[in-house]
């Protein structure tokens, strides 16, 4: 029935209603899953004037973000909270399974939660990424197809990065219907740059997976070049830097010890996956995956053959690596080249030691990384080796210098205090 008082009728009515709170700015809105995404968007759509609510089903990190931002934003663990909100943006996380697939109990889990609420207009807006055909599936599972409008809007944040705030970034929006897609663009736009519509949610979900596989690929051919650049015997680094100055057709990337981080590695494999599922061979991005996680081991490869050259063993050495967080100018040391390079350190009989002014330390395989503190470095006490990886602003390169006898610069050296003086790169 879609004459008066039918199925069509109601959802105009409810799309109105949507649209008139969103642009008054009286939508109550909820975001769901508080890591570095969702506390960001929360802070956003609170700044940009919405009653807003914060939810995690870890009380632990209820009780962070509450003691962090104060009274100003309602906080909780439990989905009841959302009951009478209007637009509820889905922040939590979807990662790949150690035996393959994807974990989708995150979101399931939701959209489990979000079906019980009381049917009312709402727009629920998910900016997790996930593989392509998951807003179809979550909006199927959350029901109340009358009133709820989906669209997918993914993040694009990166951790530490200053410039590139969410009230900078452009964004991609894609709904299950055309009046979801035009619902989740309006709200997005109130806190975002601005917002670019597509056709549906897969669009936006695969489009999402492309921006940082075209990250990993690049990094890997980088590090497949490393290699043809050892056995050239020359520096990779300078050989990349070279190719930099070209102004157009070229996007720089540069060699290091790996992938990390919440995205990269993670998008890659769903990326796969996705291919696995769709019947597609992505013999690309396989090999992307593979280099990616060769990179620890080609670093370490590198410090031996440094070390070979200079009559000195890796087995035995004392190596420091300086910066433990997952790219350079971090701290965050989620899936970081830092464990991996220490890992295959441990595996060849060197001893990994952290430096780091910033986080409190890197378990290894159970094992806590020995520490080094930043502050007595080039004060008598010296090393065989530094691998500069993620680098840190607290350590002075000068001191550096001083404490270790090799010091190979894996790309963080510029996040130094300082310039380091003749080091080796990869």
């Amino acid at each position: 029935m879609t004459g008066p008082g039918g199925v069509a009728t109601r959802r105009s009515a409810a799309e109105a209603v949507l649209r008139r709170r969103i642009e008054e700015r009286t939508a109550r809105c909820g975001v769901v899953g508080l890591g570095f995404i969702g506390a960001t968007l929360l802070n956003a759509v609170a700044a940009a004037g919405f009653p807003a609510c914060g939810v995690d089903r870890s009380a632990a990190v209820v009780d962070r973000f509450g003691a962090d931002g104060g009274d100003a934003i309602a906080v909780s663990d439990d989905v009841a909270a959302l009951a009478e909100a209007d637009v509820v943006v889905v922040a939590v996380r979807v990662a790949p399974l150690p035996g393959g697939g994807m974990d989708l109990e995150p979101l399931d889990a939701v959209a489990s939660e979000l079906a019980g609420l009381p049917d009312r207009p709402r727009l629920i807006v998910l900016v997790t990424t996930a593989p392509p055909g998951t807003t179809r599936a979550f909006a199927d599972r959350v029901g109340h197809a009358e009133h709820a409008f989906v669209a997918h809007a993914p993040e694009r944040l990166q951790v530490d990065d200053a410039v590139w705030t969410v009230d900078r970034l452009p964004h991609v929006v894609g709904g299950l219907d055309d009046a979801s897609t035009e619902l989740g663009a309006r709200f997005v736009s109130a806190f975002a740059a601005s917002v670019h519509p597509v056709s549906s949610p897969e669009v936006a979900e695969l489009a999402k997976l492309l921006e940082n596989s075209f990250n990993a690929v690049g990094i890997a051919l980088i590090g497949e070049l490393t290699r043809l650049a050892h056995a050239l015997g020359i520096e990779m680094a300078e050989v990349s830097a070279a190719a930099a100055t070209k102004p157009f057709g070229y996007r720089a990337f540069h060699p290091g010890p790996g992938v990390g981080g919440h995205c990269i590695p993670n998008d890659l494999q769903m990326l796969r996956e996705a291919g696995r599922t769709a019947g597609t061979p992505t013999p690309v991005l396989d090999a992307a995956g593979g280099v990616t996680r060769s990179m620890p081991a080609d670093t370490v490869d590198r410090l031996a053959e440094i070390l070979a050259g200079r009559g000195r063993e890796l087995a035995g050495a004392e190596v420091l690596l300086v910066g433990l967080g997952f790219k350079i100018g971090t701290a965050d040391t989620t899936e970081t080249p830092a464990r991996d390079v220490a890992r295959e350190l441990r595996r060849r009989g060197a001893v990994p030691l952290g430096v780091d002014s910033r986080c409190e330390g890197l378990v290894v395989d159970g094992t806590p990384l020995g520490r080094v503190d930043h502050r007595t470095l080039g004060q008598g006490r010296g090393y065989d080796a530094a691998i500069v990886l993620a680098g840190d602003p607290g350590v002075a390169a000068s001191a550096l210098g001083r404490s270790a006898a090799i010091v190979l610069d894996a790309g963080g050296g510029r996040a130094l205090d300082g310039e380091l003086v003749a080091p080796w790169r990869l």
